[in-house]
């Protein structure tokens, strides 16, 4: 949606992994066991501009080494980059240890979960960008905004976690079933060998707030991260293909809570200096973001091999992790991001699954969701900015992976043999059909408008003009539909519009899958097989969603100038068929694109 096609990423990716495991029998009723586990992961990675047909290449775009330049139009396709190659290392550490026992009726389990991530991060030492509004600007010679930027070479920040928990499975009756325990969660800050990351004395009054003493943790580490867990099935009717099951738990569960301190270390003072460079900073009382869940089930059997389960599932995130950005309102940090626990989200769905196997030659699965999520947290980066209302609780809308509807069913079906015996039975015997259906309805669509900021840009949501249509319904567009530019307006001055957030709604999906096999068993243990695969048998088009710059409305340029985006509000691809990221694999490896057909060997042994 933005980066031209003359732009080339080369990436090049080792990774390196060793397991361990230990596994003792201290007597029949008590097993302990432990695994370690050490993985490392580079990648080089590298812009490069290729030959534009012939046209004479700009000097100031040629690659210069330790610096990264970004030269941007503002429309889609037209950012060009070039870097020289860096490498990023990602290293892990791993052990986890439980001893488990068995007395009486009841389980009990004990564990501890260590991890350790060491990563080595690497950057150009100088970055440039410029940004023109379009190609007449470029003509003038006079962009819209210029960076220039200085970066610390390398940084290699440490992150801990630790967790200990205990559980017990009892079954104090033949009919009833129950599990609880409790979990605690040590995640302090990440520490860095060489210069410290910004941390601050308070965030409750932005405009006073002061950089705190060097060696100051991001954070303060919490200890009282407790979280219990409890679950309970009961066999309500006990009569053999009667069975009725109701289950039912409710839990807390801890995130890490290092999510946005990559940012912290990457393009926040001081490790990125310059003119106008952004202050990343989280509040010194930071806490865990924790999620409480919670589901009811209902099973019925429907005779030995089909049953039928209705579900109400629940999940209360709390203390997430929220980033507002500040302009000019701190005179020693002017572009100001504050990570606070201002976030919260709710999902509620209803969850229906029926599972048969008439035969065994046939079966079948169906499961639907209803389901609706909520929560005030955007998607964004250091340079991506999602401009947040002065009060969170005005950004609270639809997630942005909610989709209302979704259905998914699963067939499985072994063909007889034509002949009984003779080169017959041997040519249509162990034939088998599977086939997948997926059906979901449209995710939300975010329409903001953008303006660029010092480092990066940001973007507001816009007015919606009362009376006009949201949509425009044609048959010519791909989906046919796209969404109205005139129904939205930027308001005067850069501020908030009364849009909604993720307010408007993309495309739904819908694919079906055929497979065809036939497995040559060469004795017990040794088989070949043969399958042929068609995605998306009925080639029914799936539009991706406008995504990207294809949402922005427009831009608001220093001169107050509103610039309208010209392919805001289209789909220009099919969906898992984008020119950029793992989706440009194929429509076998994402859902959602157009038919694709595969012949694959197996053997197995």
């Amino acid at each position: 949606g933005g980066v031209s096609l003359n732009t080339l990423r080369l990436i090049r990716s080792q990774t390196q992994m060793f397991t361990g495991m230990f596994t003792k029998t201290q007597t029949s009723t008590q097993i302990f066991e432990a695994r370690a586990n050490y993985s490392r992961l580079r990648m080089t990675g590298s812009h490069v501009l290729d030959g534009f047909g012939g046209a004479v290449v700009p000097a100031s775009l040629a690659p210069v080494t330790g610096e990264m330049f970004n030269f941007d139009l503002n429309a889609r396709g037209s950012n060009l980059l070039t870097a020289d190659a860096r490498s990023n290392i990602q290293q892990q550490f791993n052990a986890v240890a439980s001893y488990a026992i068995v007395h009486n009726n009841h389980d009990f389990k004990f564990g501890v979960d260590y991890r350790r991530m060491s990563p080595s991060l690497t950057f150009q030492t100088l970055e440039r960008n410029v940004l023109f509004d379009g190609v007449g600007q470029a003509l003038t010679g006079v962009p819209a905004r210029v960076g220039l930027f200085n970066r610390e070479p390398l940084q290699s920040p440490d992150f801990n976690n630790l967790s200990l928990y205990g559980q017990d499975r009892w079954r104090p009756r033949s009919d009833l079933t129950l599990v609880y325990g409790v979990r605690w969660e040590l995640n302090p800050p990440p520490t860095n060998d060489g210069t410290q990351p910004l941390a601050v004395d308070q965030v409750d009054h932005p405009a006073q707030l002061k950089a705190a003493a060097p060696g100051t943790s991001l954070w303060d580490t919490t200890y009282f991260n407790l979280a219990p867990r409890f679950g309970a099935a009961y066999q309500l009717y006990g009569k053999s293909g009667q069975e009725i099951i109701l289950r039912g738990n409710i839990g807390v569960h801890y995130d890490l809570g290092q999510e946005h301190t990559g940012d912290a270390f990457a393009d926040s003072l001081p490790f990125v200096t310059g003119s106008g460079a952004p202050a990343i900073v989280f509040d010194p009382h930071l806490e865990l973001p924790y999620t409480l869940s919670w589901l009811v089930s209902l099973e019925r059997a429907l005779g030995t091999h089909q049953s039928i389960s209705a579900s109400y599932v629940s999940n209360a995130g709390r203390r997430l992790l929220h980033t507002q950005t500040l302009f000019d309102q701190n005179p020693d940090f002017p572009f100001l991001r504050l990570t606070t626990n201002a976030g919260r989200s709710d999902y509620r769905a209803l969850q229906v699954e029926y599972k048969g196997r008439f035969s065994s030659v046939f079966a079948s699965s169906v499961f639907y969701t209803w389901g609706r999520s909520l929560d005030n947290v955007s998607e964004d980066s250091a340079r991506n900015v999602l401009m947040t209302s002065a009060n969170p609780a005005l950004d609270r809308g639809p997630s942005d992976f909610d989709a209302r509807h979704q259905l998914s069913g699963v067939v499985n079906y072994y063909l007889p043999a034509a002949f009984s015996t003779g080169w017959g039975n041997r040519l249509t015997r162990n034939w088998a059909v599977d086939s997948i259906v997926n059906l979901r309805s449209a995710k939300p669509v975010n329409v903001v408008y953008m303006f660029p900021t010092s480092f990066g840009v940001g973007y507001f949501r816009p007015d919606l003009i009362a009376g006009e249509p949201q949509y425009i319904f044609d048959p010519a567009l791909a989906g046919g539909r796209m969404v109205n530019p005139d129904a939205f307006v930027a308001p005067v001055g850069l501020e908030q519009g009364n849009l909604g957030r993720n307010s408007l709604r993309g495309f739904p999906v819908y694919q079906f899958d055929l497979a065809l096999r036939r497995r040559f068993n060469f004795n017990e243990s040794v088989s070949l097989q043969l399958e042929a695969d068609a995605f998306n048998l009925f080639n029914h088009p799936n539009f991706e969603d406008p995504i990207a710059r294809d949402r922005v409305l427009g831009g608001v340029f220093s001169d107050g100038a509103f610039t309208p985006n010209s392919t805001f509000g289209r789909s220009f691809s099919l969906l898992g068929q984008t020119l950029s990221g793992s989706d440009a694999f194929g429509s076998f490896y994402s859902t959602g694109g157009s038919r694709a057909m595969r012949l694959s060997v197996k053997f197995m042994f």
